[in-house]
């Protein structure tokens, strides 16, 4: 069997997600599946990092790495408020571990970003996975009962969010665009508009869910009309970028509009499907550690 690598993990994010919104919504137990997958892959991998621990350091060098490294932690969020839900003090260590790893991944790639030569230091989507990445942790810590955090998480990823934005936003003004291999990864600034909406709305601030859902659709629309152009470079693991967002925005819709959450869940299913079947293909023929030059 193939080595786990980081890139399966944006993937892996994306369907836990998937599985526990559909859990949400009346399908029994495949939130719990996805997540015992989750934890397969997850302690293959760091059952490599134990015997040889400068694999993490070697991963957070590389673009796929480090946003497949994030998105394993940033899943560990979701375990947790569902965890949270039957067994309360699991889902608070499960929570607390989140925020603490988050915490060196922000540490980490910090650090190499200003060490970064210019090119290094240039705003990339997954940014917002780890700098506002805490978003993803609110519902949960709504969910164990601890509101002045989910309160302090919404307002550093609001704060977040609007400077990757603004970053992103100026050098786009300046005709930089990432070049066509890396523009799926800008489906991932979906993800904290939509999270920020639902975070409001756990913390009991139903207008920032109002807020938010309409830049969510702003930022959906945009990307749906690009589509052509995200995807011009055809297939690759930077597919996995659609996942999550998708179904974050889906999951958000239910607040707002359920049909159309209806309606996004469905299409999230298909697309996940897609993508996770082709990443898993990629996988199992053992390209896909080759291709995002993982440890």
């Amino acid at each position: 069997m193939p080595k786990i690598v980081p890139a399966l993990f944006p993937t892996l994010f994306g369907a836990v997600a998937l599985a526990i919104l559909w859990q949400y919504h009346g399908a029994p137990v495949v939130g719990w599946l996805m997540i015992c997958l989750w934890i397969i892959a997850t302690t293959s991998y760091l059952t490599r990092v134990a015997i040889d621990p400068s694999i993490i350091s070697r991963d957070l060098d590389t673009l796929p790495g480090r946003t497949g490294l994030t998105a394993m932690n940033l899943t560990l969020m979701l375990v947790a408020g569902l965890v949270g839900t039957r067994w309360l003090l699991l889902g608070q260590i499960a929570l607390i571990a989140a925020l603490l790893i988050q915490c060196a991944l922000v540490f980490a790639v910090g650090r190499r970003i200003l060490r970064a030569d210019a090119t290094g230091k240039m705003v990339q989507p997954v940014w917002q996975m780890v700098f506002t990445g805490f978003v993803v942790a609110i519902p949960a810590a709504a969910g164990v009962g601890s509101l002045p955090l989910a309160q302090t998480l919404l307002g550093v990823s609001v704060v977040m969010a609007l400077a990757i934005w603004g970053l992103t936003a100026a050098m786009f003004a300046q005709n930089r665009f990432p070049p066509p291999q890396l523009r799926p990864t800008l489906a991932i600034h979906l993800s904290p508009a939509a999270m920020i909406g639902i975070g409001g709305i756990a913390c009991g601030y139903p207008m920032i869910g109002t807020v938010f859902f309409g830049i969510s659709v702003a930022i959906f629309v945009a990307l749906v009309i690009k589509m052509g152009w995200l995807t011009a470079h055809g297939f690759s693991p930077f597919w996995g970028s659609f996942t999550f967002p998708f179904v974050a925005f889906a999951s958000l819709s239910f607040f707002v509009t359920p049909w159309l959450g209806w309606l996004l869940l469905c299409i999230a299913t298909l697309l996940i499907t897609m993508i996770a079947v082709r990443i898993l293909r990629m996988w199992g023929d053992g390209v896909l550690g080759t291709m995002t030059f993982a440890a």
